[in-house]
């Protein structure tokens, strides 16, 4: 997992065409899916941040998510040892998992700043940090074996 700024983006030597896309993306972009390579598209939604969501994770993408609007935080962990509650789905890439008794790590996300899940960091993007919030949200999602 990365959590960094935008100002950073450029030194994690993300494909040029893909960092050209999300370094130009403003919060004007249209709801939906844009495809941005014959290996990367970007899912735009918009949504109210949420109290609990299910830790997910994906084998055969990685998400780069970052807001266009509004602020959320995400907990993420590592795959060890995680219980599966949802059992992998090959079509949409991704299972889902029991909240573990540890502690997570937590990230907040807000304009200027994104993360960078790989398939072995579990996720529960979406949340609120104090209040519910509307947010407008990109995902990027980059296939591993193109």
């Amino acid at each position: 997992m990365i959590y960094d700024d935008f100002k950073n983006f450029k030194l994690y030597g993300i494909d040029k065409k893909i960092t050209d896309f999300i370094l130009n993306m403003n919060d004007e972009i249209e709801l939906g899916r844009h495809v941005i390579s014959d290996y990367a598209y970007v899912n735009v939604q918009e949504y109210d941040t949420r109290d609990e969501v299910k830790l997910e994770a994906h084998k055969n993408h990685i998400d780069i998510q970052f807001l266009l609007k509004g602020k959320e935080k995400v907990y993420t962990t590592s795959l060890d040892e995680l219980e599966i509650s949802e059992e992998y789905d090959p079509k949409a890439d991704v299972a889902f998992y029991k909240t573990p008794k540890r502690n997570l790590n937590v990230s907040y996300l807000e304009e200027k700043k994104f993360i960078l899940l790989y398939p072995d960091d579990a996720h529960s993007p979406c949340m609120k940090i104090d209040n519910a919030e509307h947010v407008k949200k990109a995902i990027v999602k980059i296939a591993i074996n193109q």
